[in-house]
């Protein structure tokens, strides 16, 4: 029987271990991890990945488009806007011994780096990447790191606060009053707040909001700062129950920096957007509204019990 029971036990551990694994793997990856991926991607063989590492990753065809998708698979390049200085600069440890590292890498970027619409191919790409890689520091190879969810595409963002909403089972009543721009309350987003957080890597119970990773999603600087550093500080002693807690830390610490409000606001004006959206096919507004509270149009509003948080 006792038998049987640790067979179960860990039959369970490894699932749960595998289940962990995939779980973080959109988020994290390392620099080395995205080069033997891309090597499939290109059909580039062992042998000319590893003379491209080796070399410093020489100014050649195949070591550009190498560098170029590996910029790409970490989101630390876009054709548009070019290097992702909030990205880059995480597989990289600064020098120990100089400070003018940030300078030296700024200058070479303005000054050797085409134009967009300019340059060969993967040229410009590539080129950021040897700013940093002569300039910033020691390339952290296989150092593993938060990957920012791709920040040229607004749809993703909305899809996880989507199914965040879907998951805390938020009402349409507050979904409403979130795309008016006037429901931002803790009682209206703590639970798809949270969900939020928990499921991109962005919170987690033991360590608390991840502003590493907040700042590698958004680049902004404050978010590194030492006064955000001592809210996060004074408002966790303040609060140990979840939801409340990691709402508290984002609305009063980093919400400025972060824009929360924006992205429920815009996630909720595209669920009413929708006709086939729940709201719109379960609870539509009617024309009239009943004195009742809970009621529009003699139609009961399916509304969720929510624990009694406290306004903003």
């Amino acid at each position: 029987m006792n038998h049987q029971l640790f067979i179960t036990l860990a039959i369970l551990s490894i699932i749960t271990s595998l289940a962990a694994q995939d779980w973080n793997s959109p988020q994290l990856k390392s620099f080395s991890s995205a080069q033997q991926e891309c090597a499939v991607y290109l059909l580039l063989s062992n042998e000319t990945v590893q003379q491209c590492e080796v070399n410093g990753y020489p100014d050649d065809f195949n070591c550009r488009k190498l560098v170029n998708c590996i910029l790409v698979q970490i989101y630390a390049y876009d054709e548009r806007i070019g290097i992702r200085d909030n990205v880059i600069t995480n597989f990289f440890e600064p020098p120990k011994s100089c400070s003018d590292y940030v300078s030296r890498t700024q200058e070479c970027l303005q000054t050797t780096v085409p134009k967009q619409c300019g340059g060969q191919p993967f040229e410009r790409a590539y080129l950021s990447f040897q700013c940093y890689y002569r300039n910033y520091g020691v390339l952290l190879k296989d150092a593993v790191r938060f990957l920012p969810y791709d920040p040229s595409s607004p749809k993703y963002s909305v899809k996880q606060i989507v199914e965040s909403f879907s998951i805390a089972n938020t009402s349409c009543k507050a979904i409403r009053n979130l795309s008016e721009g006037r429901g931002f309350t803790v009682e209206n987003v703590a639970d798809a707040l949270y969900a939020f957080g928990i499921r991109n890597g962005f919170y987690d119970l033991q360590h608390g909001l991840y502003v590493d990773r907040l700042y590698t999603q958004v680049g902004v600087p404050n978010l590194l700062s030492e006064a955000t550093r001592q809210c996060l500080a004074c408002v966790s002693q303040q609060y140990n129950t979840e939801p409340l807690r990691i709402t508290q830390l984002v609305l009063q610490c980093v919400e400025k920096d972060i824009a929360t409000q924006l992205w429920f606001t815009q996630t909720a004006q595209a669920i009413l957007a929708s006709n086939n959206s729940y709201c719109n096919v379960c609870e539509p507004l009617r024309s009239c509204v009943d004195p009742t509270p809970s009621t529009q149009c003699g139609v009961s509003l399916v509304t969720t019990p929510k624990n009694p948080y406290p306004s903003i």
